[in-house]
């Protein structure tokens, strides 16, 4: 015997679909510089504390850089284009 029950019913509307565009392969994005609309703001100092000196702490010491470099090879293609001027 077979015996076949509801297993469930519905109590809304069907649902409804509408196509819909989407991109599909490669596209064209384009896109400008910003522009600034609105009202320009100036920053006020007055209430920004502001270092007016500095401190060092720590072990003075000298640093010694004693590498050299010598360029090698020639360039005879300079041209000078212009109007000559003696001082």
């Amino acid at each position: 015997m077979l015996s076949l029950y509801q297993l469930g019913y519905t109590t809304g509307d069907s649902i409804s679909t509408t196509a819909t565009t989407v991109k599909n392969g490669d596209a064209v994005y384009e896109a400008s510089a910003p522009v600034f609309t609105g009202t320009g703001k100036h920053l006020v100092t007055g209430s920004i504390s502001v270092p007016s000196s500095a401190t060092f702490t720590g072990t003075e010491a000298d640093v010694a850089v004693t590498a050299s470099y010598t360029p090698e090879g020639t360039n005879d293609d300079l041209v000078f284009s212009g109007t000559g001027v003696r001082l």
